[in-house]
């Protein structure tokens, strides 16, 4: 329908620029148009005021505003009015487009940090989190205060996190730390701390810079499991962490065995094998174990 609209050769020779439709176009050829007479006519719509926002010449990206047929059409009042908002709308839109690039890329870079079992939580300079991944919450623990949540990690010897993202602001030099902790199975797990650069991003869609840091841990999984628990996630597009729940469950562990062995709590192991048993058809712990043990033979 847009090859219909006889107000696109004006859109696209003028970006940036606002008008109304009867300063590009005549009457009679907006009626004799398909766009006025299968769209525009049958809603009562006679006057549009509009821009396009787009530097691209092969896109038009355009806000329009519409006056019904017994309405005033606009003016070139109305047209000054919309010219002075047009930058102002046009960086709005240019924001948006860059988060949206942003939250693609990020979302892409965590589910890759999701599939090899590493644990990510963004969070700001006081540990309140922004963002985090499954895994980081199966295996950190959050207190909640004020209507925020902030990060805690380990138990024993505990990691000081607020000392840490203290001691990174206080080394210009230093963006990253690489420590240890010792998490509620008993496991140590190799912990690191990143403080971003937020200076480009935030220059680029015009707002202050934001001090964020981000959390890493990477959990283990042992080198004899791997290859079967590939097996179950090629095959049945099982999770990493279904996959590792059935082979521990199948080699004879209980739940609470596996969730200490995975990192988890009692209540998430069970879930993550409910959802495993799903996936592969099966209604109880021997059937998973025959269907697990066949899988691998034939692979």
């Amino acid at each position: 329908m847009v090859d219909s609209d006889p107000r696109v050769t004006a859109m696209q020779a003028a970006p940036h620029k606002a008008m109304h439709c009867r300063q590009i176009i005549s009457d009679e050829t907006l009626h004799r148009s398909r766009l006025y007479r299968e769209i525009l006519e049958p809603i009562g719509i006679e006057h549009s005021l509009f821009a396009n926002i787009s530097d691209d010449q092969k896109v038009i990206q355009c806000l329009v505003f519409y006056r019904g047929a017994k309405q005033d059409p606009f003016t070139d009042r109305d047209v000054r009015f919309l010219q002075l908002l047009e930058p102002h709308i046009s960086q709005a839109a240019a924001i948006r487009e860059q988060l949206r690039q942003t939250e693609e890329i990020q979302h892409s870079a965590f589910s890759a940090l999701e599939s090899t079992g590493v644990g990510w939580a963004l969070i700001d300079a006081d540990r309140r989190i922004i963002s985090g991944n499954n895994v980081a919450r199966d295996l950190t623990r959050h207190e909640t205060g004020d209507g925020t949540e902030t990060l805690v990690i380990g138990t024993q010897g505990m990691i000081d996190l607020s000392g840490q993202i203290r001691l990174l602001r206080a080394s210009p030099d230093q963006n990253i730390a690489l420590l240890h902790g010792v998490f509620p199975s008993g496991r140590v797990l190799p912990v690191i701390i990143v403080r971003n650069d937020m200076e480009r991003f935030a220059s680029t869609i015009g707002s202050p810079p934001v001090e964020t840091f981000t959390v890493l841990i990477a959990t283990q999984v042992s080198a004899d499991d791997w290859p079967r628990m590939e097996v179950l996630r090629e095959l049945y597009g099982a999770t990493r962490r279904q996959a590792q729940i059935a082979v521990l469950v199948s080699a004879g562990h209980s739940t609470e065995d596996a969730a200490e062995e995975m990192g988890l709590t009692v209540g998430s192991a069970r879930q993550y094998l409910k959802q495993v048993m799903a996936v592969l058809g099966v209604g109880t712990r021997g059937q998973l174990s025959s269907k697990v043990a066949r899988l691998l033979v034939a692979s």
